[in-house]
């Protein structure tokens, strides 16, 4: 879909609130430029409880929406 990523994982849904593990995010949206996307957080007061993560192959910051689900943009 023009560079948009869902991903659906297989299984009965469980309600955010009792997500396993508790920093399973409930949604990801990849992002090109993650370094932006994190500074257009900070401005708009959106707190980033763990901040930028990275592994071996993406980068990542998780923060909640203001209905309180776990919410993630990645860039691979």
């Amino acid at each position: 879909m023009d560079g948009i990523y869902l991903t659906i994982l297989k299984g009965h849904p469980v309600p955010d609130r009792d997500a396993v593990p508790a920093r399973f995010p409930l949604i990801a949206l990849a992002v090109d430029d993650l370094d932006a996307a994190e500074k257009n957080l900070r401005l708009h007061g959106v707190e980033q409880p763990w901040g930028i993560e990275a592994d071996a192959n993406s980068r990542w910051v998780m923060f909640h929406d203001t209905a309180g689900n776990l919410m993630e943009l990645v860039q691979f």
